[in-house]
């Protein structure tokens, strides 16, 4: 079975293919496309909250607070004891009678797995699974994405100029280019 890993970047229609794909199950398994279920629909969220390092809070706060997932040991210690791979798996199995491809559109891999040890996972975790892998990563620059950040801060209750809103993301996002220039994987 081949595997198509849609990794986003944030801003590059990402939510647009993860509705599609959420919208039309029907018609894409009729071509052979399967998705996974129980990895945290729409966006697949529960995939990078397995793989990455971080607390489970910064990736899924709504997955994290129901289940009490307050570091990365009780975490590692919940997907272990939930089945969560094991589900995957056989759900994978299902999918392998009558589909091709499974298509997993998730932002929060290219957000959430930094360091080499995150991704080596992820790459092993899908190489056994899947005969054949594509990832996707759609990139834009992250300039032209502000205005669309500006009117989601607004809309969830920001109180802060456009022009300021600007100055502010341009300062963060010089900040962590320094960062990753200066820590690369």
């Amino acid at each position: 079975m081949r595997l198509i890993l849609h990794i986003g970047m944030p801003k590059t229609g990402t939510t647009a293919i993860q509705r599609f794909l959420l919208t039309n199950p029907e018609e894409l398994a009729k071509r052979g496309y399967g998705m996974l279920e129980g990895i945290g629909v729409p966006s697949n969220k529960l995939l990078a909250v397995y793989f990455s390092g971080k607390k489970p809070q910064q990736i899924a706060p709504d997955f994290a607070a129901t289940n009490h997932l307050d570091t990365v040991k009780n975490k590692d210690l919940f997907m272990a004891s939930s089945g969560f791979i094991s589900e995957i798996d056989r759900q994978l199995a299902i999918l392998g009678e009558s589909c091709h491809t499974v298509v997993i559109s998730s932002e929060q891999l290219s957000q959430h797995l930094l360091t080499k040890s995150e991704l080596c996972e992820l790459r092993e975790w899908s190489q056994r699974r899947f005969h054949n892998v594509q990832i996707i990563c759609v990139v834009r620059d992250p300039i032209h994405g502000i205005p669309s950040l500006w009117t989601e801060a607004v809309r969830a209750g920001a109180r802060i100029s456009l022009s300021r809103f600007v100055f502010k993301t341009i300062k963060r996002l010089k900040s962590s280019n320094s960062d990753a220039r200066n820590n690369p994987l």
